[in-house]
């Protein structure tokens, strides 16, 4: 990766798991919807065309669990603190590991695993990266 990837907002830690949940669910349905139209002894035409949708469908749901990135430790190479009238927040510069090769970014925030880390001093901040998208967010959990 030769530019930075652009950082994306998360709700939550858990959204890259609810992505890959509702893939497996999925995919574990298809096959039992499969098993149930071979059974009920319809044409062979018509479970042929069954089986294509349901296999399209299974496609997509795979597309959607590897779409779902990959939690790497961003490493803190700096750090500084901007004090502001209402609230403190907290620069940090990154370095995010990649399947393809690293890459440095930028984070500001005031949340508290990110005060906590700053005031550590250097440390690590879980990162979902999703190389292929080109994106990137810290995890607050």
């Amino acid at each position: 990766m030769t530019a930075t990837p652009t950082e994306v907002t998360l709700t939550s830690r858990s959204s890259a798991l609810a992505q890959r949940v509702l893939a497996a669910v999925t995919i574990a349905a298809l096959a039992g919807g499969l098993i149930a139209i071979i059974v009920t002894g319809s044409p062979w035409w018509a479970t042929a065309l069954w089986a294509l949708c349901l296999l399209i469908v299974a496609f997509l749901m795979l597309a959607l669990w590897f779409a779902a990135g990959t939690m790497v430790p961003g490493e803190v190479v700096d750090s500084s603190v901007h004090e502001e009238s209402d609230e403190t927040t907290y620069e940090f510069t990154l370095w995010i590991p990649a399947p393809n090769g690293g890459f440095q970014a930028r984070h500001r925030c005031s949340r508290h695993v990110c005060s906590e880390t700053a005031k550590h001093g250097g440390g690590w901040l879980t990162v979902l990266v999703d190389p292929e998208v080109r994106t990137w967010a810290v995890v607050h959990r």
